[in-house]
C-alpha cells in the first residue's frame, strides 16, 4: 500500500505492558509471546489492504522497545504519555484511522488468516449492515482450547438477547468507521464494558451480525476471572443495561 493510498481497513489495537522488561532477549515467556503472536496474526491476513494502528498505553515494560523494532510499513504506533485505559485509547486509535472499516484486535488474541477477507466479503454482500463479528476459539494462557459461549448470528436474535448479555466478542468485530464516529464511539468512563454500551447505540442505527466461523482465538486469563473483577464488570454491565433500556422498546 502506497503512503498516499487510503487503506480499506484500519486495525485498532491497544496494549499495556505486553512484553517483559529487556524484551530484546531471545527468551520468550508465554506472556511475551502473546503480543508478538497477536501482531503477526494481523500481518499474516490474506486480505492485505489495511493499516495497523497500535496504541501503546504508557507501558512500563519492554513493549515500547518491541514496537519500535517492527518494520512493516502498515504499522502505525501511537504512544500515550500516561495510562488512559482501553476505551480512551481505542478512541484515540479511531481518530487516527483512515480506513472505511475498522477491525478491532486485542493484544493477546490471534486472528485467523482469513478473518478480514470473510468480513469484507460480508459487507460487500450486505450493504445495510454496519457491524459484523464472529465466533471464537477460547484458549487458556498455555494455548489449550477451553470451553466458552457462542454468540447468535442473526440481527434479530442479537437484538433480543443483547439486554441479557454482550452478544459480540469485542476482538472479532469489524464495523463501518463513519457510522461509529457518528455514534460518538466508545464512552471513556466504561472501561470493561465500553463495547457492550456501544452495541446498544449501534443497533439503533443499522443491522448487525456474527459470522458462524471461529475467526479469532481468544485468550482467557486467570486474573480476568477473579471475583473482584467479575463483580466490577457485572455492575458496569448492569449500568449499561439501565442506560439503554429505551433502545430496545
Amino acid at each position: 500500500m502506497k503512503a498516499s493510498q487510503k487503506p480499506k481497513i484500519s486495525v485498532v489495537m491497544a496494549v499495556y505492558n505486553g512484553m517483559p522488561l529487556g524484551s530484546q532477549s531471545e527468551t520468550r515467556t508465554a506472556s511475551s509471546a502473546y503480543l508478538k503472536d497477536a501482531i503477526q496474526s494481523i500481518l499474516d491476513q490474506s486480505y492485505k489492504d489495511f493499516e495497523f494502528i497500535i496504541i501503546n498505553d504508557a507501558s512500563t515494560d519492554g513493549t515500547a522497545n518491541y514496537l519500535k523494532s517492527l518494520s512493516d510499513k502498515r504499522i502505525k504506533i501511537i504512544i500515550n504519555e500516561k495510562n488512559l485505559g482501553l476505551a480512551l485509547s481505542l478512541n484515540i486509535g479511531l481518530k487516527a484511522a483512515k480506513g472505511d472499516y475498522v477491525a478491532r484486535m486485542d493484544a493477546d488474541d490471534i486472528s485467523l488468516p482469513q478473518r478480514f477477507e470473510k468480513q469484507i466479503n460480508f459487507f460487500k454482500a450486505h450493504e445495510d449492515y454496519i457491524l459484523v463479528g464472529s465466533q471464537v476459539m477460547w484458549m487458556d494462557k498455555n494455548n489449550n482450547v477451553i470451553s466458552g459461549f457462542d454468540v447468535p448470528l442473526k440481527d434479530e436474535d442479537i437484538r433480543k438477547k443483547l439486554i441479557a448479555r454482550n452478544q459480540f466478542h469485542h476482538a472479532t468485530v469489524m464495523f463501518r468507521r463513519y457510522d461509529i464516529e457518528k455514534l460518538g464511539a466508545y464512552r471513556n468512563n466504561l472501561n470493561g464494558v465500553e463495547d457492550y454500551d456501544l452495541w446498544f447505540r449501534v443497533i439503533k442505527k443499522g443491522k448487525v451480525a456474527n459470522l458462524p466461523e471461529r475467526l479469532v482465538k481468544r485468550r482467557i486469563h486467570e486474573k480476568a476471572l477473579t471475583q473482584k473483577n467479575h463483580f466490577k464488570t457485572e455492575l458496569l454491565a448492569l449500568k449499561v443495561r439501565i442506560m439503554n433500556l429505551a433502545t430496545l422498546k
